[in-house]
């Protein structure tokens, strides 16, 4: 297991309110991960919007 800490991620970039999201992840967790963290949750508590509604939402690897 991999220690973690939180991250506060900035969605300026996605028409979202709140501006910023807390996510726990890996200490060397990068920032598209912790976007993708941030917008999947965000999809998850919104189950009207779509990922395509999220204006800097990357494609899934």
């Amino acid at each position: 297991m991999k220690k973690g800490k939180m991250y506060q991620v900035s969605i300026d970039e996605i028409e979202y309110q709140p501006h910023f999201i807390m996510v726990y992840a890996s200490e060397d967790a990068k920032d598209e991960d912790l976007q993708r963290l941030a917008t999947d949750f965000i999809l998850s508590q919104n189950p009207d919007l779509r990922e395509s509604d999220l204006v800097d939402r990357k494609p899934r690897r």
